[in-house]
Protein backbone atom coordinates (compact mmCIF):
# COMPACT_ATOMS: atom_id res chain seq x y z
CA UNK A 1 0.00 0.00 0.00
CA UNK A 2 1.16 3.14 -1.00
CA UNK A 3 -0.68 6.49 0.87
CA UNK A 4 0.56 10.01 -0.61
CA UNK A 5 0.46 12.51 2.50
CA UNK A 6 0.91 16.56 2.00
CA UNK A 7 4.80 16.32 2.88
CA UNK A 8 5.52 12.77 0.94
CA UNK A 9 4.02 8.97 1.12
CA UNK A 10 3.99 6.52 3.24
CA UNK A 11 4.50 2.89 1.79
CA UNK A 12 3.34 -0.28 3.47
CA UNK A 13 3.43 -4.04 2.93
CA UNK A 14 1.68 -6.95 4.49
CA UNK A 15 3.58 -10.66 4.67
CA UNK A 16 3.14 -14.29 5.96
CA UNK A 17 5.54 -14.84 9.39
CA UNK A 18 7.76 -16.55 7.22
CA UNK A 19 8.67 -13.86 4.63
CA UNK A 20 8.87 -11.17 7.04
CA UNK A 21 12.87 -10.47 6.56
CA UNK A 22 11.97 -10.64 2.78
CA UNK A 23 9.38 -8.01 2.84
CA UNK A 24 11.15 -5.80 4.71
CA UNK A 25 13.96 -6.10 1.99
CA UNK A 26 11.45 -5.78 -1.16
CA UNK A 27 10.35 -2.69 0.95
CA UNK A 28 13.51 -0.80 1.65
CA UNK A 29 14.56 -1.84 -2.16
CA UNK A 30 11.53 -0.45 -3.66
CA UNK A 31 12.01 2.58 -1.39
CA UNK A 32 15.76 3.47 -3.02
CA UNK A 33 14.82 2.82 -6.22
CA UNK A 34 11.43 4.87 -6.21
CA UNK A 35 14.38 7.37 -4.84
CA UNK A 36 16.37 7.15 -7.77
CA UNK A 37 14.07 7.80 -10.03
CA UNK A 38 11.79 10.49 -8.89
CA UNK A 39 14.14 12.60 -6.35
CA UNK A 40 17.10 12.05 -8.40
CA UNK A 41 19.28 10.49 -5.60
CA UNK A 42 22.03 8.25 -6.30
CA UNK A 43 21.26 4.62 -7.58
CA UNK A 44 24.65 3.51 -6.67
CA UNK A 45 24.11 3.58 -2.37
CA UNK A 46 23.13 0.05 -1.15
CA UNK A 47 23.96 -2.13 1.34
CA UNK A 48 26.57 -5.32 0.27
CA UNK A 49 24.49 -7.73 -0.28
CA UNK A 50 21.17 -6.34 -0.38
CA UNK A 51 19.69 -5.83 -3.65
CA UNK A 52 21.08 -3.41 -6.34
CA UNK A 53 18.24 -0.70 -7.34
CA UNK A 54 20.22 -0.46 -10.84
CA UNK A 55 19.69 -4.29 -11.98
CA UNK A 56 16.08 -5.36 -11.27
CA UNK A 57 17.57 -8.89 -12.12
CA UNK A 58 20.42 -8.96 -9.97
CA UNK A 59 17.39 -7.46 -7.31
CA UNK A 60 15.11 -10.16 -7.70
CA UNK A 61 17.61 -13.55 -7.71
CA UNK A 62 19.03 -11.57 -4.16
CA UNK A 63 15.20 -10.53 -2.35
CA UNK A 64 14.36 -14.64 -3.83
CA UNK A 65 17.29 -15.58 -2.47
CA UNK A 66 16.08 -14.28 1.11
CA UNK A 67 12.46 -15.50 0.73
CA UNK A 68 14.16 -18.55 0.70
CA UNK A 69 16.05 -18.53 3.30
CA UNK A 70 13.49 -17.85 5.35
CA UNK A 71 11.17 -20.75 4.89
CA UNK A 72 10.81 -22.87 8.21
CA UNK A 73 7.71 -24.97 7.66
CA UNK A 74 8.71 -26.43 11.37
CA UNK A 75 7.98 -22.93 12.57
CA UNK A 76 4.46 -22.29 10.68
CA UNK A 77 3.66 -25.55 11.96
CA UNK A 78 4.37 -24.80 16.08
CA UNK A 79 2.80 -21.87 15.67
CA UNK A 80 -0.65 -22.64 13.98
CA UNK A 81 -0.54 -25.49 16.36
CA UNK A 82 -0.19 -23.34 19.46
CA UNK A 83 -2.63 -21.14 18.13
CA UNK A 84 -4.95 -23.51 18.16
CA UNK A 85 -4.11 -24.44 21.55
CA UNK A 86 -5.02 -20.41 21.88
CA UNK A 87 -1.47 -20.26 23.53
CA UNK A 88 0.52 -16.82 22.88
CA UNK A 89 3.15 -17.01 20.42
CA UNK A 90 6.18 -15.27 20.12
CA UNK A 91 8.92 -15.22 17.43
CA UNK A 92 12.21 -13.28 16.56
CA UNK A 93 15.05 -14.32 14.55
CA UNK A 94 16.71 -16.68 17.45
CA UNK A 95 13.79 -18.21 19.09
CA UNK A 96 10.45 -19.55 19.20
CA UNK A 97 8.58 -19.11 22.48
CA UNK A 98 5.02 -20.81 23.00
CA UNK A 99 2.72 -19.83 26.03
CA UNK A 100 3.50 -16.77 28.46
CA UNK A 101 4.67 -16.01 32.14
CA UNK A 102 6.08 -19.26 34.28
CA UNK A 103 4.56 -22.11 32.00
CA UNK A 104 5.58 -20.39 28.64
CA UNK A 105 8.61 -22.79 26.84
CA UNK A 106 11.50 -21.70 24.02
CA UNK A 107 13.34 -23.28 21.68
CA UNK A 108 16.15 -21.85 19.12
CA UNK A 109 15.11 -21.46 15.53
CA UNK A 110 17.77 -24.36 14.78
CA UNK A 111 16.47 -26.64 17.40
CA UNK A 112 12.86 -26.23 16.71
CA UNK A 113 10.45 -29.50 18.50
CA UNK A 114 7.93 -31.46 16.82
CA UNK A 115 4.25 -30.46 17.62
CA UNK A 116 4.14 -34.03 19.38
CA UNK A 117 7.21 -33.27 21.55
CA UNK A 118 5.99 -29.93 22.83
CA UNK A 119 4.09 -30.60 26.48
CA UNK A 120 0.65 -28.66 25.67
Amino acid sequence: MCRRQSRGAARALGAPLVRLLAATEVNEWAWLATLAQVVGVDAQLHAPGHPATWDEDSALQTLRAFAAAEHMPAMLTLVHTAEAHGLTVLVDEDQLSIGAGSGSASWPMAQLPSPDEVPW
